[in-house]
């Protein structure tokens, strides 16, 4: 099996039960009498952000299920997302989405315990008898997404405006700052033949052929996704682990 089409697939499994995921991530749905939530909504983000100082944005390119669901809206979609001043707007989201999170924190009393199987209502049964409320937020998500795709282009989403994956940049950056060992691209300039392929088949926009000729193959944006990798027909990238710094 080609690693597109086993992404792909993990993608879509991954959009299917995005329902089960929202109640995990969304500070929304956090709420009295909520201990179990909040604690399992700070656990969430905490393992996302310490993975991500090892392994980048790779949860963007493989598991997310609102990048499965671009990448399914994206189909037939040839616009793409590009370098613009709305790179920074994740950053402010992120903000927005933590403070979020602690006046509900706060506001929810102290945590007792941890359930992971919380929901809206009790546990996993309760969950199912209110399936129409996280339905609704999907169907909300989904058109939201289908909005900023034809109007900013494939996964322009994750580019802009993902909170989760200005979370993992910041995790990637302190990987990077304390010379860790990560996951990125490997670029041998011996066997580039400047054919474009690259920057052609990234779904974020990035500019695939010059980031890797100017300084390495670093880009915030990367998701690990590998989609420039199979293009390149002459094997002058590749993913792998390199120290940081």
């Amino acid at each position: 099996m080609k690693r597109e089409t086993l992404r792909r697939i993990i993608l879509t499994i991954s959009a299917i039960i995005v329902p089960l995921l929202i109640i995990f991530s969304a500070p929304v749905l956090v709420r009295t009498p909520a201990a179990d939530a909040i604690a399992v909504c700070t656990i969430f983000f905490a393992v996302l952000f310490i993975s991500s100082v090892f392994i980048g944005r790779l949860w963007c390119g493989w598991i997310c299920p609102c990048g499965g669901m671009q990448d399914i809206i994206g189909i037939g979609f040839k616009k793409k997302p590009k370098k613009s001043r709305l790179d920074a707007a994740k950053f402010i989201i992120l903000f927005l989405w933590l403070g979020a999170i602690v006046y509900l924190s706060v506001n929810a009393g102290a945590i007792a315990g941890i359930n992971p199987y919380y929901s809206p209502d009790y546990g996993i049964g309760g969950l199912i008898s209110v399936m129409i409320y996280p339905a609704l937020i999907v169907l909300i998500v989904i058109a939201g997404l289908s909005v900023i795709t034809a109007i900013f282009g494939s996964r322009s989403f994750c580019r802009y405006f993902c909170p989760i994956g200005a979370l993992l940049i910041l995790g990637r950056n302190f990987g990077r700052m304390n010379a860790l060992t990560q996951i990125d691209l490997i670029y041998d300039s011996k066997k580039c033949n400047d054919c474009g392929g690259c920057t052609q088949s990234c779904p974020m926009g990035i500019n695939v052929s010059k980031t890797a000729k100017s300084n390495g193959t670093y880009y915030e944006n990367c998701i690990i996704c590998g989609a420039c990798c199979d293009k390149c027909e002459f094997g002058a990238l590749k993913l792998g682990f390199r120290k940081g710094g």
